[in-house]
């Protein structure tokens, strides 16, 4: 028997697969129905089903066409979960509850359609929307999305692992982006936070390998734990908001945090490196600065300097900065000038024998430096 039903519940389907129509008569998928048939292809659910389980079509590989009735409401969490070459999907009138993660890993999937009778639902260019969330990005809907006006939500998972992702463009109307929102969309380039959104979900952008440079607006009160992290090619986060604590956020790589509202303190301490070399930005570019915040950061970078020689020799403002507020000493430029030598900067080791010049006195650089050896 291919299908196992108890009390109008398709509990469990044992068939071979291939185009299948449910029995009329069920009013519900039940969990795991069809879980993990790589054989089904397509499927035609029957009017008078209300409901598909949770699961109930998870890791069906093959399957391409789902019919959808009309008397159905509740479609629960990972139903189409794994469907990998599902590529349209027409949710009907009566749908009102749609669970967590149901397409994710539908990675053909291009277009998610809403009958225009929801009135719960809707879709704007195949991407589905619940009242004023962003509920779901089809996997493979293109290069660059324009998210609706009116828009106040990004809502978890909404974007993940749309890999063509390049650009989204968000309205200023959202103030949530959820968690996972746009985890693993490795071709996204830059993404701008505006100025209405205030939270900002824990992995919203973790492994977004291709993104370069963020921008946070002044209104974010949180940044949720590893929401830019393992973001490989970003090089410098613009913070404009003023957060009180900021931990564990970025992590592999740290980039350069420009963030002219917040003291060195609101950083951890893996993050102060970058956030100094952004305040070094700021201070080349004499952008103004609370005395609080610049007093702050250059008393770290005086106690700290030893530990931020690295970074200064990566990034030419923050020793700029070094240089300008006489923070090298004697001891020190014996140790690091050697290594500017090393990188063959002709600028910079101009600059560091100006500063020796004018600020450490006479120099024997045989004995002091040892050039022979170089």
């Amino acid at each position: 028997m291919d299908f196992v039903i108890k009390k109008k519940v398709l509990c469990e389907y044992h068939g071979p697969g291939g185009a299948v129509e449910v029995p009329k008569g069920v009013t519900e998928i039940g969990e795991f129905a069809f879980y993990h048939c790589d054989s089904l292809q397509s499927v035609v659910i029957p009017e008078g089903v209300t409901k598909i389980g949770k699961s109930a079509f998870r890791w069906c590989s093959g399957l391409q066409r789902v019919t959808i009735p009309k008397s159905l409401i509740t479609i629960e969490e990972r139903t189409f979960e794994g469907c990998t070459s599902l590529q349209r999907l027409t949710i009907p009138k009566g749908v009102k509850q749609i669970g967590n993660h149901v397409f994710e890993n539908c990675f053909a999937l291009r277009e998610i359609r809403v009958d225009s009778n929801n009135h719960c639902f809707h879709s704007l260019e195949g991407v589905l929307y619940n009242g004023t969330t962003l509920f779901r990005c089809p996997h493979k809907k293109g290069e660059s999305i324009a998210i609706e006006d009116g828009t106040t939500e990004i809502a978890s998972y909404a974007f993940a692992y749309c890999i063509d992702l390049q650009n989204a463009t968000i309205p200023e109307s959202v103030k949530k982006i959820g968690e996972d929102a746009f985890l693993g969309c490795a071709n996204l380039q830059s993404v701008t936070i505006p100025k209405g959104v205030t939270e900002i979900g824990e992995y919203a952008f973790f492994d977004c390998t291709g993104l370069q440079s963020v921008a946070i607006s002044e209104r974010v009160t949180g940044i949720g734990r590893k929401a830019f992290s393992g973001c490989a090619s970003l090089q410098s986060v613009t913070i404009l908001a003023s957060i009180s604590e900021i931990e564990g956020v970025f992590y592999d790589p740290r980039p350069i945090l420009i963030a002219p509202n917040m003291l060195v303190s609101s950083f951890s301490e893996e993050d102060k490196p970058g956030a100094c070399a952004g305040f070094a930005k700021l201070y080349s570019e004499h952008v103004p600065l609370s005395e609080d915040i610049r007093a702050g950061y250059l008393e770290y970078i005086r106690s700290q300097r030893k530990s931020l020689y690295t970074k200064a020799m990566e990034y030419p403002p923050l020793l700029q900065l070094m240089v300008a507020e006489k923070v090298i000493t004697r001891e020190d430029f014996a140790e690091i000038f050697p290594k500017i030598i090393q990188k063959g900067n002709a600028e910079r080791t101009a600059m560091l024998l100006e500063y020796r010049h004018r600020n450490l006195g006479p120099v024997d650089w045989e004995q002091e430096f040892k050039l022979e050896e170089f």
